[in-house]
């Protein structure tokens, strides 16, 4: 009787309203059908990208950042010799930190890029090159202790120089395969960063690719944006960074896992690809503990909180049921660190383990 008499009220309404507001009553019906027609189509989107890929093999690759390896006390040359000969990993992304390359104003220093490119290139692995302010790791962006004083002119004059530098150094590698371009730009939640000039971010993409025309640019995006990168700078690649448990310390303190499944990130690289024509990769898989100290300072059963070896395969899975086919993991120092300071080869062997059947 109650819901009878719900409904009756919810009609009449219904009825009041269509005839006292004509026309918000029509712009609100136009309004429920194109949200409709909206959510009808992301699992059509999501399917359509996942089909498109369906022939396409899936490739693992890595990071690799000197900074962390030494962070962690690792022999940085051993730690990349390591992932690329007894993991067999065939792709991975160098960071060209300015803070490394250009110690001195104007006074390059190549010698840490110099070595990890030759690894690769004996490991006939391919290498995406990070390039830009903005880097992988903390404090995200690397500026060097002389440019605290510059004037954002200058900075940017500076810092054009040094890409500029990187690139015409490494373009003729054989083991070059892309540019990463400022990671997550404007991501402005995490790092020490402060300058999120677009201008800036587009004269760049513009710099890189008229350096070296030859070999593709990725943007990269991070998970928690699902915006659609429709406006400039325009890449040839997109990457998504996929993070799928960390401890908050926002509203709540405590572990928690993003709740967006893997056909999510199928329906997001569809749309990418639907509006921008571009392919989309994983540039970040994380495979590597987020808890409330760095890692180098956590035990074992706290890094195994975040993220034991346990649960790497379901990981490996969830990667591959985006249907992203390039994806490049998370973590590797942190691998090694813990087979080698701690003695314990369980996540290391977990990971060639996954690797081995791909």
């Amino acid at each position: 009787m109650k819901i009878d008499n719900l409904r009756a009220r919810l009609s009449a309404g219904y009825k009041k309203f269509k005839k006292t507001h004509p026309r918000r009553f029509k712009w609100l019906k136009v309004t429920s059908i194109v949200l409709a027609v909206f959510i009808l189509l992301q699992p059509l989107i999501g399917l359509g990208y996942a089909w498109s890929q369906r022939h396409n093999p899936t490739v693992f690759g890595t990071s690799f950042s000197v900074k962390q390896a030494e962070a962690f006390g690792l022999n940085p040359q051993e730690t990349l010799h390591a992932m690329l000969t007894d993991l067999g990993l065939k792709r991975v992304r160098l960071m060209s930190y300015w803070d490394r390359g250009e110690p001195e104003q104007g006074k390059y220093d190549f010698t840490d890029l110099d070595w990890q490119f030759k690894e690769a290139e004996a490991a006939h692995a391919k290498v995406s090159l990070a390039v830009g302010l903005r880097q992988p790791r903390w404090p995200e962006c690397h500026s060097p202790t002389w440019a605290a004083n510059l004037t954002t002119a200058q900075l940017t004059t500076d810092l054009s120089a040094y890409i500029q530098a990187v690139i015409n150094r490494y373009k003729n590698s054989p083991a070059l395969d892309s540019y990463q371009l400022e990671n997550e730009f404007f991501n402005d939640g995490f790092g020490q960063c402060t300058n999120y000039d677009k201008s800036r971010f587009i004269a760049e993409t513009n710099l890189v690719k008229k350096t070296d025309p030859a070999h593709p640019v990725i943007i990269t995006l991070s998970n928690n944006f699902v915006g659609l990168p429709v406006q400039a700078p325009h890449p040839d690649i997109f990457g998504l960074s996929i993070y799928r448990r960390l401890y908050s310390t926002n509203i709540y303190h405590g572990y928690v896992t993003y709740p967006f499944p893997a056909w999510f990130y199928s329906i997001r690289a569809g749309w990418i690809k639907l509006l921008t024509g571009k392919d989309t990769i994983v540039s970040e898989f994380q495979i590597e503990p987020w808890g409330t100290k760095p890692i180098e300072d956590m035990t074992i059963a706290e890094q195994n909180e975040s993220i034991p070896a346990s649960d790497i395969p379901g990981r490996f899975g969830f990667a591959e049921a985006t249907h992203i086919k390039t994806v490049d993991l998370w973590g590797a120092e942190w691998w090694y660190w813990r087979k080698v300071h701690f003695n314990d080869p369980s996540v290391w062997d977990t990971v060639k383990n996954e690797l081995a059947h791909q």
